[in-house]
């Protein structure tokens, strides 16, 4: 009997060590076969293999999910643990590989769960809409609009309708439309956060600097170290540090309202504002000498046909759109 359970515990020994080598990627084709044959054995013997793999894929997960750096922690462990011969380690983790997968898989499970309820827009209590090459509007459940210009994302709470504060995050640039109601509407937004109740405003945020236009009633810009109120009409840049109140440009929103509006522009400057206003515009580029000529004219809420149309008699070149990609030519 005693022969027959030693028999035993080298098979499972080496099983292990195959499980092993598999989830480390270190197994060898021969191994591999060896492997699969054994889980196609039985049924038993598949449960087991999948709960291992569980175990490994779930904290893989995990700690990409919280995107931390184990680096240090994994240091103080491998120094701790190298004072154990190479064999004693195999073992000690091999004899321990079934008592850990039983313990573990449904930690890991309750605590995977909850990362990802908690942390991760579409799992959970939050939900995320963004844009890529075009601009796209979304109605919040509680009938507030936003617009988001071309690769922009929000973040908002699913519950966002009933919320003691309706708060969401914003990537990019977005025009609200914020519904009148009794709790405050927040928007996190780089280094700024906007308060409103219910008003019309327009937040670009762009590496570390927000800015904020507001088209109508009022927001309370929020910085680090300070506070600021702006009313219709009024523009800030945000920094971590500072909010300065600045002159509103026919720039601003531009890319919202169609409304074009050149002061001696010259021919880059034009493409620019076109690319940026019409979403069918994926790039643009030049083909020949680009001329000295500039402009001065405005174009409202007109067609991208139309604005082509005009710029072909002012710069005296060819405007034509190709695979989403405006080219100007001799």
């Amino acid at each position: 009997m005693g022969k027959t359970n030693n028999i035993v515990k080298e098979i499972s020994s080496n099983i292990d060590k195959l499980i092993v080598n598999y989830l480390t990627n270190s197994i060898s084709e021969k191994q591999k076969i060896e492997l699969n044959s054994w889980i196609k054995e039985n049924d038993e013997n598949k449960k087991y293999f999948n709960e291992i793999r569980l175990v490994w894929n779930l904290w893989e997960d995990i700690k990409s999910v919280k995107n931390k750096d184990f680096s240090e922690d994994w240091n103080i462990i491998n120094n701790r643990i190298s004072k154990i011969d190479s064999k004693s380690k195999q073992n000690l983790f091999l004899l321990n590989l079934r008592k850990i997968a039983a313990i573990f898989i449904p930690v890991v499970i309750i605590v995977g769960l909850g990362l990802l309820y908690w942390n991760i827009p579409g799992f959970g209590r939050l939900v995320a809409f963004e844009t890529q090459k075009n601009i796209k509007s979304i109605t919040l459940p509680d009938n507030s609009v936003i617009t988001l210009n071309k690769n922009s994302k929000i973040i908002y709470h699913r519950d966002i309708k009933t919320a003691e504060s309706r708060e969401l995050e914003l990537s990019g640039e977005a025009f609200f439309n914020v519904t009148h109601n009794n709790t405050p509407f927040i928007v996190n937004a780089g280094k700024a956060i906007v308060k409103v109740v219910g008003t019309s405003f327009n937040i670009n945020q762009k590496n570390n600097i927000t800015s904020v236009v507001v088209v109508n009633g009022e927001v309370k810009v929020i910085n680090k170290i300070n506070t600021k109120l702006l009313v219709k009409g009024e523009k800030a840049n945000v920094t971590e540090n500072k909010i300065n109140k600045i002159a509103v440009s026919d720039a601003d929103l531009v890319w919202m309202y169609k409304k074009l509006v050149f002061k001696n522009a010259n021919l880059k400057e034009v493409c620019e504002k076109i690319y940026k206003t019409y979403p069918e515009i994926k790039s643009y580029s030049f083909r020949g000498e680009m001329p000295d000529t500039k402009i001065t004219t405005t174009f409202n809420k007109q067609s991208l046909k139309e604005v082509l149309e005009e710029l072909k008699l002012h710069f005296n070149k060819n405007f034509f759109v190709k695979d989403e990609k405006l080219i100007i030519s001799d």
